[in-house]
């Protein structure tokens, strides 16, 4: 196939009877589940289907079958093709190292302006990262999941970064839609808190897995959003985090990490109904526990905790009650 060039793409012979009585919204809600490639390949199939996977209601891009650097070039001739100028979800998969440089970046820039549904990229690379990645000034989209290093021992975490602010106005065109956002094997800038409730007011689950800062663990996070409702955090490398969240419902907090300090500003665990992901073990004031106990001690009005704890043989649960003290008044389920 030559780099780009869609009308070269494959196909295998089939029943196009079968294809022509389809129903179009049918045939175009199956081209959503297909790779970019098998869904332009579906133009050969008839006339009648000739352009109908420039209206698929996703695009799936993957690097799988594009060695050396020939993902960039079908990339780009794929939001070429593409019928709308608004695309409502946008999947990418980068796996292969020769894909994760700047050309790569500055495609998703402008492909993920143009989503208007949801937007996952997913770095599967062995110990390979993304280069930087700026967000773009302007996002429409209402999901954004975005995993920028393939993981691996010693590999590094792909570095995000929200737009720079020039002027008094700020981000006066902030990301108004965005509900939904999950960080993943990310290295996010400084002072990502402030970024989050500037450009994201409205979003209402965030959550942050693997993420570290540019100050290292001494970097503290500060959550503080007015309409978050849902916050998920799992091996986040932040000494301190301050969490001011009037509207927050639920609290996932799988630990790992280098947290030692966690607290809440203006009351907000009151509004916490499900504490969930907590793992530690007796006796609780071992550092890895620290911070579950003390999610234990202030979240203990919620109405739903879950928490696996993990007790030595020599302990037993009636410790409980000695090393968590507002622990009587949840219900466990040990594991011993």
């Amino acid at each position: 196939m030559a780099a780009g060039n869609l009308a070269h793409l494959p196909v295998c012979s089939s029943d196009h009877r079968i294809r022509d009585d389809l129903p179009e919204d049918i045939f175009e809600h199956v081209l959503a589940f297909l790779p970019a490639e098998d869904a332009a390949r579906s133009s050969l199939l008839s006339k009648r289907w000739r352009n109908a996977w420039t209206r698929a209601r996703a695009l799936n891009l993957s690097d799988e079958h594009h060695h050396g650097r020939r993902f960039l070039p079908f990339a780009r001739a794929v939001l070429a093709r593409y019928g709308s100028p608004e695309i409502p979800s946008l999947n990418v998969v980068i796996g292969r190292e020769s894909s994760l440089g700047p050309g790569t970046v500055a495609w998703l820039r402008g492909a993920m302006e143009r989503v208007v549904g949801s937007v996952s990229v997913t770095v599967t690379a062995p110990g390979g990262a993304l280069d930087p990645l700026v967000l773009p000034p302007r996002l429409r989209a209402v999901s954004i999941s975005l995993t920028l290093s393939g993981g691996g021992t010693g590999s590094k975490h792909g570095r995000l970064a929200f737009p720079s602010v020039s002027g008094a106005a700020g981000a006066t065109s902030s990301y108004d839609a965005l509900e939904e956002l999950s960080l993943s094997r990310v290295q996010l800038q400084e002072r990502v808190g402030a970024s989050l409730s500037s450009w994201c007011p409205r979003l209402r689950k965030l959550r942050l897995r693997k993420v570290s800062g540019g100050g290292g663990p001494t970097w503290p996070l500060v959550v503080r959003m007015e309409q978050l409702e849902e916050l998920e955090m799992d091996e986040v490398n932040s000494a301190v985090v301050e969490i001011s969240t009037p509207r927050l419902e639920t609290l996932i907090w799988h630990g790992g990490g280098f947290t030692k300090l966690i607290s809440f500003l203006a009351g907000s665990q009151r509004s916490i109904r499900r504490l969930d992901g907590l793992c530690f073990y007796l006796p609780a004031k071992e550092s890895r526990s620290f911070t579950a106990v003390r999610l234990l001690e202030v979240c203990s009005e919620a109405n739903e905790i879950s928490a696996r704890i993990d007790i030595p043989e020599h302990c037993s649960p009636s410790w409980l009650s000695r090393e968590v003290p507002k622990a009587t008044a949840i219900a466990f389920v040990v594991l011993l």
